[in-house]
């Protein structure tokens, strides 16, 4: 009794069929009781279904189908078609049609006309089977894996086991956007792409997601975001009338110095706007080449430059920025940084810091420390939490190790008596001295960093708490005199330092000017009564010549305006025939040549008469004395509070002081520091600068870009 045949496949990688090939005639006209005797019936042991990609037709499988037996192709199977077809047989193994095969995957009749064209194209549509070297349908979108062996020299077979997501399908969007934005936030070296083991990842988490190469993702995914974005940018930037930018210069990991450009501007809400605009690359620390660079740079976006942020440690930068006539402004951060590390480097007070830090060292594990701290768990606990090692580069870490060695005083010195090879670091009454002393003097400098880390970057932390801050600084050392000639060294370090970086007359004089037009510090009661008219007085001389070059700029644009109008009405480039009722031969010839040869117009020139009266008769526009009221207006306003915008200010009164808000427009877009205080003081700049030196050269820009610019 033959068994009847049910046929399932767990794995298409792993299939084999329980049957043998029998060598015959591919004829169908043979002899059914001779073929019987070369063939046999198939018989297999029942295997659970396979789960396919899409609905299967089995469901549409008859129950008549459960009974049939079924036996092999009776002729010489080359082609690897013949391992999911089988062919009726009645009780006495004779074929019932040779000409309707059935599949095994569906026991659908598929019609047979000898070849196996039809039966192939069957395994394609309704099993993702596809033939080896066969090109799928172009709206199929197919993603072809698992190759399956057949016979020696036969046709090869593999499944379509996933389609790709359409082209159009918002699945795919979201998957791009997702991995672009993976990409230029956490600034990863975009040759990810090309990794067998990323891209495996990303088959893994989704089939049908189509990960593009390297270089296709550049030119199709991040150049075309990249170049939206900037066209939207400059549309931002041309609208302010007033621009400044800042440089951070940092190092790739090729030794490459490279310089990344924000802009700063007032929008039309008053919001100060900080973006980035470029990434480039200098051939050499040498002013020429920034010079040329940033030429180019401000051509490009069109930018209205006063002033230029940056670290005044670069000196080429500095030359460079009085070259182009622009008003250098050295960043408070990076000037605080400098001047203060310069004077810890001082000998005496390098030698008290390795006092310190050999102390530390002891409680952090060297020497017998480790044993008395382990009889002494609770001490253990309280110096390994308070005292850690500080780092050089960021002035504030050695201050807080200071402080924390003051508060930790007689804890460290039970501790170093319990061990008598130590005992000499026990600090001396000199020494704690000198360590209180120093801490004292760089509190101030420390309420600075503060209130700059803090406060909202840039919109509060504007150039015009420059002279403000510097002046506090510079009155402290005044007012905590000190009879140690330890503290008066380093007082005078740091001071000779920073007055070397803000001497020049013109950076001072922006500086000023800035803090007249902060409504939190417009007061300048930091300064003299002499100083503080002489301020005022440039504001007035500046908002009147800011006031004339607007009249100046409008007259003539009117101007042009009305002549081109008027040239248009008088010579027009030709006679437009299409719009006449009549022909061109019904006009008059006469007329025609009048109207062609009619003298061209006279360019337009100003009011004589206005002219003549117009050094004793002002407009209310022109008339010195109301921006004289205006000023005086707004010296009597209340100050604003030092903890609040002085844009939010701007923006309920800009109404009311029109001529000082063009002003305040320009002064207070410049930031006090050339980059994030957050990242000035600690060393999150640092880790950031890594990341940036890891990217590829030539797509260093638009990374950097995205990922300053898209939040």
């Amino acid at each position: 009794m033959e068994q009847e045949v049910e046929h399932g496949f767990s794995n298409l990688s792993s299939m084999e069929m329980h049957c043998t090939s029998s060598s015959g005639s591919d004829d169908d006209t043979g002899c059914p009781a001779a073929a019987e005797q070369k063939d046999h019936q198939v018989t297999a042991s029942p295997l659970p279904r396979r789960r396919l990609s899409e609905p299967q037709v089995a469901s549409t499988r008859s129950d008549s189908m459960a009974a049939v037996k079924l036996k092999e192709f009776w002729g010489r199977a080359t082609s690897d078609v013949w391992r999911f077809f089988r062919f009726e047989v009645d009780q006495n193994g004779c074929y019932i049609d040779k000409k309707l095969a059935v599949c095994l995957e569906c026991r659908k009749r598929i019609k047979y006309c000898g070849n196996t064209t039809n039966l192939a194209h069957h395994l394609y549509k309704k099993h993702y089977i596809l033939r080896q070297g066969q090109n799928p349908p172009e709206q199929s979108n197919t993603f072809p894996v698992n190759v399956h062996s057949g016979s020696p020299g036969g046709t090869k077979f593999q499944v379509r086991k996933n389609e790709k997501l359409p082209v159009d399908s918002s699945k795919l969007r979201k998957v791009t956007d997702a991995l672009t934005k993976f990409f230029y936030k956490e600034l990863c070296p975009l040759n990810i792409l090309d990794s067998n083991n990323f891209r495996e990842l990303c088959h893994a988490l989704d089939p049908g997601f189509g990960l593009p190469h390297q270089h296709y993702f550049i030119s199709n995914v991040l150049t075309p975001l990249y170049e939206n974005e900037v066209v939207h940018l400059k549309e931002s930037v041309s609208a302010a009338k007033w621009h400044c930018i800042s440089l951070e210069i940092w190092q790739s990991y090729q030794s490459e110095t490279s310089v990344t450009v924000t802009c700063h501007f007032i929008n039309d809400d008053w919001h100060l706007i900080s973006s980035c605009l470029q990434t480039f690359s200098l051939l050499s620390k040498k002013c020429g080449c920034l010079v040329q660079e940033l030429k180019c740079l401000v051509e490009e976006w069109n930018l209205n430059i006063p002033v230029v942020v940056f670290d005044p440690r670069h000196g080429f930068v500095t030359e460079a920025v009085k070259l182009l006539k622009w008003v250098p402004m050295p960043c408070l951060g990076h000037s605080l940084n400098s001047a203060i590390r310069k004077a810890l480097n001082l000998p005496r007070v390098a030698n008290l810091l390795d006092s310190v830090r050999n102390v530390v060292a002891f409680v952090q594990g060297r020497g017998d420390a480790a044993e008395i701290l382990e009889e002494k768990p609770q001490l253990s606990q309280s110096l390994s939490a308070n005292l850690q090692m500080d780092n050089d580069s960021v002035w504030s870490s050695t201050l807080d190790i200071l402080e924390k060695f003051i508060k930790e005083e007689r804890t460290l010195c039970a501790v170093l008596v319990a061990s008598p090879s130590d005992r000499h670091l026990i600090p001396s009454e000199k020494m704690m001295s000198e360590i209180r002393n120093l801490v004292e003097i760089l509190q101030p400098y420390k309420m600075a960093t503060v209130h700059l880390s803090s406060a909202q970057y840039p919109s509060s932390s504007t150039s015009s708490i420059l002279f403000p801050v510097l002046e506090k600084l510079r009155s402290s050392f005044v007012k905590s005199p000190t009879s140690i000639d330890f503290g008066q060294c380093l007082k005078s370090a740091i001071q000779e330092e920073l007055t070397a970086y803000y001497q020049e007359e013109t950076m001072q004089q922006f500086m000023l000017i800035s803090s007249a037009m902060d409504p939190r510090v417009k007061s300048l009661s930091f300064l003299s009564q002499a100083k503080r008219e002489q301020v005022f007085n440039e504001v007035k001389l500046e908002a009147r010549n800011f006031r004339s070059r607007e009249l100046t700029a409008e007259g003539s644009e009117q101007t042009e305006t009305a002549v081109n109008i008027k040239r248009e009405i008088v010579e027009p480039d030709e006679v437009n025939w299409m719009n006449f009722s009549s022909s061109p031969a019904t006009v008059s010839q006469a007329h025609a040549d009048r109207y062609r040869m009619s003298p061209p117009a006279k360019k337009l020139k100003p009011d004589d008469f206005g002219s003549w009266l117009g050094d004793i008769v002002l407009t209310s526009d022109e008339n010195p004395e109301q921006i004289d009221n205006e000023l005086q207006r707004y010296r009597i306003e209340r100050d604003f509070s030092l903890s609040s915008n002085p844009m939010e200010w701007w923006r309920v009164y800009s109404g009311t002081y029109p001529h000082l808000s063009c002003l305040a427009r320009k002064y207070l877009c410049v930031p006090a520091t050339s980059e994030p205080p957050d990242r000035v003081f600690s060393l999150t700049s640092n880790a950031i600068h890594a990341k940036w030196a890891c990217l590829d050269s030539s797509t260093r820009n638009m990374m950097i870009f995205l990922n300053q610019n898209l939040k």
